[in-house]
């Protein structure tokens, strides 16, 4: 459209006008007017043409409609799998080795006693991550205190929770692990067996 605007323009058949309009909420401004040049309009219109598709009064050259636009991206059908990494060995992170079989991350030892240990315990497993989380924050804590291993933590809490579920501890076992966590429930009074 704007093409086909500029070649009318360029060869005096419209003009264009940008105005702004006043309507009773607002003022619309830039908007545009066409208005067709009616002389032209009719020296075209009226003139002969010959066999050559020239025009009797001038020779006019109208440059073709653009169809088809330079682009920036490439169209292709090619399926890209590389890999894009372009980090040197030493400067690649533990997670991004893994992938093409490289190494294996280190998991967290804190998160692997987490699951091995703790989570299999407990009664209620609900909200983990959360569970995970006040395990590790827990964790450091006790291990700021004790100068103990996540293992001796881990079996600490598992044989507190033991002892209150044994004793039949009201609520202990509709007690969620991140409440129990949080709230350092261990260090509550010991039920009597």
């Amino acid at each position: 459209m704007t093409d086909a605007l500029k070649r009318l323009k360029s060869h005096g058949i419209i003009t264009l006008e940008l105005r702004t309009i006043n309507t009773s909420t607002r003022a619309c401004s830039n908007v545009l007017f066409i208005e067709p040049v009616p002389a032209r309009i009719d020296e075209i219109t009226n003139s002969r043409q010959f066999a050559d598709n020239q025009l009797e009064s001038e020779s006019v050259y109208v440059t073709p409609p653009t169809l088809k636009r330079k682009k920036y991206t490439e169209t292709t059908t090619e399926i890209t799998t590389k890999n894009k990494n372009i980090l040197i060995e030493p400067v690649r992170s533990e997670v991004e080795k893994t992938e093409f079989g490289m190494t294996k991350p280190n998991p967290n030892p804190i998160d692997v006693v987490f699951e091995g240990i703790f989570w299999l315990q407990v009664q209620r497993k609900v909200d983990k991550q959360s569970a995970k989380s006040a395990f590790r924050t827990q964790f450091k804590l006790w291990r700021k205190e004790t100068g103990e291993t996540p293992e001796q933590f881990a079996e600490f809490l598992v044989a507190d929770i033991r002892v209150r579920l044994q004793a039949n501890q009201f609520g202990f076992e509709k007690l969620h692990p991140a409440t129990y966590l949080n709230g350092k429930r261990w260090l509550d009074d010991k039920p009597v067996i």
